[in-house]
């Protein structure tokens, strides 16, 4: 079984990105789905509304969600660092 390490990191400005079942470095299995959340701090009470995220994954890879919540594959072995921008 292949493995690789996603490191996901923060994002100037106050812009967090975590994996769904932990933070920090985890150990995800390639081929195996990983669920990325990006979260704003401080949180916005409404004045100014997140519409979109831009995610990198590290891989070359990138994608655009309406959301803060995105899930994406791996396909190859080694260190990845996830970033998301609003």
């Amino acid at each position: 079984m292949r493995v690789l390490i996603v490191t996901p990191r923060a994002v100037p400005p106050q812009l967090l990105v975590t994996l769904a079942a932990a933070t920090g470095t985890a150990v995800v299995g390639v081929g195996q789905p990983v669920t990325l959340t990006a979260t704003v701090r401080p949180a916005t009470d409404g004045a100014d509304v997140v519409s979109s995220y831009a995610w990198t994954f590290g891989d070359s890879t990138t994608a655009e969600t309406d959301g803060n919540i995105t899930t994406h594959v791996y396909t190859s072995n080694g260190a990845k660092t996830a970033t998301a921008v609003v």
